[in-house]
């Protein structure tokens, strides 16, 4: 089996089916950021009437979130309390038993997301979509298109073009002016909760890995784009080796389905040789980066990033990837199984009650309430004016 790091995957998606299913159920917006981060996803639920469920954490402090959620006409959300760790329910997961191999730069992103699936079953909910506070550019009419097509695909991806939904090494790659895709992900991704049967592990792209068993079976597509606020990604050197391993089990698994399926899964010849594609693909765009450095500054910071990806890269080991896809495969059985065991309660609050969620119920109100003003510095990492302009006009 030929193992090689591609620059897309978007051969993987199938072609965009519209259907006659028009109601999107809820929206779950996974929340680290200050409130005012969330006004797109809170505009897009007021546009479609779609209850909006907010997964806080960190800066996003859920007295806030909620003064924010009040402050737009015609919204109804839940405000969910959570803490920073891995959500206790989840982890009978063997992935999130995995210290070592799964260092991540998204906190709690998949515990957040694994409530969303669960809260949607409970609250008998057939189609979501996942949102990222990142995400903005969301305009109602493609969603609904997005959503519509859940009648003939499991999921259905927005990709974020507009700043690229990359990891560090592929921004890296960008900027040596070499090939670089953006593939869906799960930062807008409408999901038919029926058909999916699959969860995002505590890992670096667990969003990919979510998607890999709708890939394997061929219920992946894609509709319009959203855009994602931009960042400076070799900003933190660091950030891209804590992406490493979650790169190569993602970009190997995902690239495996270019000429296989997943069963039988990929065993440690082909990881062994991904390892090394894997890291040529580095080493490619290294060298382009070199070559600009001097005229780009940034071309000159993504060689560091690269270096740091470069050495994480060394330390894994095929044996090691090839043992996390089988636990990840035995999860999949595992997930499915827990989530049998929670029947539908047919109401989102009974459904928070259910699970014991921290969390407030705000209904839509017709005309918005201004944000109360807090005493306390909330506002330690404001966006960019120019930038939210640019990517996101009112």
């Amino acid at each position: 089996m030929p193992a090689r790091h591609f620059d897309s995957h978007s051969v993987l998606l199938q072609p965009y089916v519209p259907g006659g299913r028009t109601v999107l159920d809820g929206i779950v917006v996974s929340t680290f950021r200050e409130p005012d981060h969330l006004e797109a996803a809170l505009r897009l639920g007021a546009g479609l009437g779609t209850p909006v469920v907010l997964m806080c954490s960190h800066d996003a402090v859920a007295d806030l979130v909620a003064d924010k959620v009040r402050s737009v006409a015609g919204v109804s959300a839940v405000v969910v309390e959570l803490p920073v760790e891995t959500d206790p329910r989840f982890t009978f997961l063997e992935t999130s038993q995995r210290g070592k191999e799964r260092p991540s730069t998204h906190g709690n992103l998949s515990s957040k997301r694994n409530l969303g699936l669960l809260l949607g079953q409970l609250a008998g909910w057939r189609t979501v979509i996942f949102l990222d506070d990142d995400i903005c550019g969301l305009e109602t009419n493609a969603v609904q298109s997005a959503a519509k097509a859940l009648s003939h695909h499991a999921a259905v991806g927005m990709p974020a073009v507009d700043f690229p939904d990359n990891s560090v090494v592929c921004h890296a790659n960008r900027r040596a002016s070499r090939r670089q895709d953006v593939f869906v992900s799960g930062s807008a991704l409408a999901v038919d909760l029926a058909e999916a049967e699959t969860f995002f592990p505590e890992i670096y792209n667990e969003d990919w890995l979510f998607l890999a068993p709708l890939l394997d079976r061929k219920a992946v597509s894609a509709f319009g784009s959203v855009s994602q606020l931009g960042y400076a990604p070799f900003e933190d050197i660091s950030r891209a080796g804590d992406q490493e391993f979650g790169e190569v089990v993602a970009e190997g698994l995902v690239g495996y389905l270019h000429s296989a399926e997943l069963n039988p899964l990929p065993k440690i010849d082909y990881w062994k040789a991904f390892l090394e594609s894997r890291s040529r693909f580095i080493s490619h765009a290294m060298l382009g980066c070199e070559a600009k450095a001097g005229s780009d500054e940034e071309a000159g910071a993504a060689v560091s990033a690269l270096k740091s990806a470069q050495e994480a890269l060394a330390r894994i080991e095929a044996d090691v990837v090839e043992d996390y896809v089988a636990a990840w495969s035995r999860d999949l059985v595992a997930w499915r199984s827990y989530m049998r065991t929670h029947s539908p309660v047919n109401d989102l609050t009974d459904a928070m009650k259910y699970l014991g969620l921290r969390g407030e119920f705000i209904p839509a109100r017709r005309h918005p309430r201004p944000p109360e003003r807090s005493g306390k510095d909330h506002d330690r990492r404001p966006p960019n004016p120019a930038q939210t302009q640019r990517l996101c006009p009112e």
